[in-house]
């Protein structure tokens, strides 16, 4: 993949532009980043992002804020199969609006800070409700900034509903295991143990995991691990050797690796940035 990433901007007078964009292998889109605020989704089938360097699968139902002038992307089609995307860029100022109202204080609350913007997917239900509304900000008169407001806040309130509970929306037996995993008892078993929990095979597990929640059975232990080992290196006095082989890593330097990966610092100066505080 091409390195360059060229700079997209808004059409001069527009405060915001909602569209349906049908992606395929026929239309080839750039590499590019923004001078405005995206959010989109999937309609239909799967498709691929190039996100800041990395390859990642898009679901149905999976919403993705794009940063502006931060995040650098493009669309692509998974096999010769094309698909639909709901999408609205709107102007800077707006989000700083937006922030400046509602989040106070947390310059981070569109898209989160690690390097990629974390996936969030939403409920049918919502998806169908937040559709209903793009369609009228593409449709309806030019610039109407109330409705775009009713768009954001809805947005934002359902993104913030899955932050703070992600499995909200599982199957039973899905958010049973989730909640679950975060046992040192559990997580430390990796893999096994969480479809052992699940009660299903690990085909289904891996299935339904990936569609509800976007990941793979490797990348949630891997992150409930990281999360476990942050809040120890934070709160104990453990070494990190033991702090690390106790939460299931098998390789201290294997640990070291997607610690930082994670957190932008080695796990040593995690825990003396967390004794200052």
């Amino acid at each position: 993949m091409k390195s360059e990433c060229e700079t997209q901007k808004l059409p001069d007078g527009m405060m915001y532009m909602a569209c349906i964009a049908d992606i395929s292998r026929i239309l080839r889109h750039p590499l590019h980043r923004h001078e405005f605020a995206e959010v989109f989704w999937v309609l239909d089938a799967e498709g691929t992002q190039w996100l800041n360097g990395s390859k990642q699968t898009l679901l149905p139902g999976m919403v993705t804020m794009i940063r502006p002038w931060r995040d650098c992307h493009r669309l692509e089609c998974s096999g010769n199969k094309a698909y639909r995307i709901f999408n609205l860029a709107f102007s800077v100022k707006i989000l700083r609006e937006m922030g400046e109202r509602y989040f106070p204080g947390n310059p981070d609350f569109w898209g989160g800070n690690d390097d990629n913007p974390a996936p969030v997917i939403l409920s049918e239900n919502v998806i169908q409700e937040l559709s209903g509304i793009m369609l009228q900000l593409r449709h309806g008169p030019r610039n109407d900034r109330l409705l775009l407001d009713s768009f954001l806040t809805r947005l934002l309130t359902v993104v913030r509903e899955y932050q703070i509970d992600p499995a909200r929306n599982f199957p039973d037996w899905l958010r049973s295991a989730w909640r679950n995993i975060r046992k040192p008892e559990h997580f430390y078993r990796g893999n096994s143990r969480f479809v052992k929990l699940t009660g299903r095979t690990q085909e289904h597990t891996a299935r339904e995991l990936k569609r509800h929640a976007g990941m793979t059975i490797s990348e949630l232990i891997n992150q409930v691990r990281l999360e476990h080992a942050a809040m120890e290196l934070a709160a104990s006095s453990r070494s990190i050797s033991e702090i690390a082989f106790g939460c299931g890593y098998k390789s201290l330097s294997y640990f070291y690796t997607v610690f930082t990966r994670k957190y932008h610092v080695s796990p040593k100066i995690y825990r003396q940035n967390s004794i200052k505080i």
